[in-house]
Parts: structure tokens; C-alpha cells; sequence
């Protein structure tokens, strides 16, 4: 796939907020659910723009997968330039048609790597 198609991937991104919801002891900021679309994707890279959704650090978000009962903690890029955008990739197969439950919640992360290039940092 063409570099400049990667993040032309047709992929929808629908956030429901839930500013004062909880999640056992975390804040939930906001649940987005990922449809894959018409096609198989493959470790695909992903972002949203989070300037309007929360103006907590980088050091108080947790990025988690909902599989079920299952709640996994995905690394995640966050941008702040313009607009602050959280990156992350769908590891694995996403098939055709399924959608891809993450929830952005307020907590410390144990899986947190601080790299700062410019105005970028991987967490």
C-alpha cells in the first residue's frame, strides 16, 4: 500500500463521549468504535483528533481495547501541534465488515515509553 494511501483507509471513526462515566477506577473520556470497512486490514495505522475531547497530558490517558469482558492497553503516539492527535495502530487482522471497540480512559499507564522529536511523543 502507497504511504500516502496508509491513512486513506477508509476506516470510521465514531466517538461517543462519556466525560463523567466510570470504568472501574478510571474516567472514560471517550469509547471509539473502528469499522473496518469493505476491506481486510492488516496492522493499520490509525488517528484521531482529541483537542476537543480532552485537554488532560499525555501522562493521564490509557488507550484500551475492548474485546468483550477483556480490556487491553494499546500503545499509542500522541501529536500536539494544530490539533492534538492520538495515533495508534489496529495490531492484527481486522476483517472486512467487524468493528474495533477502544476506550480513551483517564489513568497512568504501565506500558508508557516518553520519545519526544519535535512535537511528537510515543507513549
Amino acid at each position: 500500500m502507497q504511504a500516502d494511501r496508509k491513512y486513506k483507509i477508509y476506516v470510521i471513526l465514531f466517538i461517543s463521549l462519556f466525560m463523567t462515566s466510570k470504568s472501574g477506577f478510571s474516567q472514560i473520556i471517550a469509547t471509539i468504535n473502528v469499522e473496518a470497512g469493505k476491506h481486510n486490514r492488516l496492522n493499520t495505522p490509525v488517528s484521531l483528533n482529541i483537542s476537543s475531547i480532552s485537554n488532560l497530558p499525555d501522562s493521564l490517558f490509557l488507550l484500551e481495547e475492548i474485546k468483550g469482558n477483556q480490556r487491553t492497553q494499546v500503545a499509542y503516539q500522541m501529536e500536539d501541534g494544530r490539533e492534538r492527535t492520538i495515533w495508534w495502530i489496529l495490531a492484527g487482522e481486522s476483517k472486512a465488515g467487524s468493528v474495533r471497540k477502544y476506550q480513551l480512559v483517564k489513568g497512568q499507564s504501565s506500558k508508557r515509553t516518553i520519545l519526544k522529536t519535535g512535537n511528537y511523543s510515543a507513549c
